[in-house]
């Protein structure tokens, strides 16, 4: 995740100063909530680990449990997966 912060172009300097401190607070709390976002982001990732080895082992272990769930979505389901031939994949 990136964090991208622009200032506004502002006409006088007395206006940047003293909207200074309510822009770096916003700042902190953006990042905050940024830091906050990754946490989750990783027990997601760590929950579809876990239920991928269960669901799909043997090609959890080919291409990554990431890489299987996406395959196990493009195709429909685990069913469908079963059902390609392994040339065709």
């Amino acid at each position: 995740m990136s964090l991208s912060v622009g200032y506004s172009i502002v006409k006088t300097k007395s206006n940047l100063y003293n909207n200074d401190t309510d822009n770096k607070q916003k700042i902190i709390d953006l990042c905050n909530l940024l830091i906050e976002l990754g946490k989750y982001r990783m027990e997601m990732l760590l929950f579809l680990e876990s239920t991928m080895t269960v669901i799909a082992p043997n090609v959890c272990e080919i291409i990554g449990a990431k890489c299987t769930s996406k395959l196990i979505s493009a195709v429909g389901g685990i069913v469908e997966l079963s059902k390609i031939p392994a040339s065709n994949i």
